[in-house]
């Protein structure tokens, strides 16, 4: 049975329009996957998305001690023997809590820290009380290598004096901590503490 004309240009408008779908079609998928065919997924860190888990563990103060000056000259060095550094992220993930303790030393002074991250803000807001009586308060940012600077303000030390904290990430995955007091007029006033802290299951 001979084909009629009308059919064929009907069939030829077709073609052409599944055509025209094809290239859409082809070109929304090379543009929403990659060349392999496999759609791109950006390798965002766990520790980006919640910097402050990078914390999260068991700390210790390496071999060499944990060094201080309270008399604005003196240098002491102690070993911190047995001190850890308890931390974790709690029911929320912008929130750490650190539980210092000595458990083999009943009369160490033990304390804790509590730490919140605003997302909005990139500020980490600090609380603390270590015992008998020092309680502190204080403000910080993270940085891009999720270093962390503080302003705290500490109930046992002159009224007019408040201590920056900087936590710094090393190579090796342990960090140091380093606390130095300053004046009402922002000048160093000479006292100072801090250490290098390691994970305490990779402790040498």
């Amino acid at each position: 049975m001979p084909v009629s004309p009308l059919n064929t240009v009907e069939v030829a408008q077709k073609q052409l329009i599944l055509n025209i779908l094809r290239c859409f079609l082809l070109l929304f998928v090379s543009s929403s996957f990659g060349a392999n065919g496999i759609e791109p997924s950006p390798q965002v860190s766990q520790e980006k998305i919640h910097p402050l888990k990078r914390f999260e563990g068991r700390w210790v103060v390496d071999q060499k001690g944990f060094s201080m000056v309270w008399d604005k000259q003196t240098i002491q060095t102690i070993p911190l023997t047995g001190q850890v550094s308890d931390c974790r992220i709690l029911n929320t993930p912008d929130a750490l809590l650190c539980e210092v303790a000595t458990p083999n030393d009943p009369t160490a002074n033990s304390g804790n820290i509590t730490w919140v991250w605003d997302r909005s803000s990139n500020k980490v807001h600090w609380l603390s009380h270590f015992s008998p009586s020092r309680y502190g308060v204080g403000t910080g940012e993270l940085d891009e290598k999720d270093n962390l600077v503080f302003r705290v303000h500490f109930s046992d030390e002159p009224k007019s004096t408040y201590r920056i904290y900087q936590w710094t990430w090393q190579h090796d995955g342990s960090y140091a901590l380093m606390s130095r007091q300053y004046d009402q007029d922002n000048n160093k006033t000479g006292n100072w503490y801090g250490g290098r802290f390691v994970a305490l299951t990779e402790q040498k």
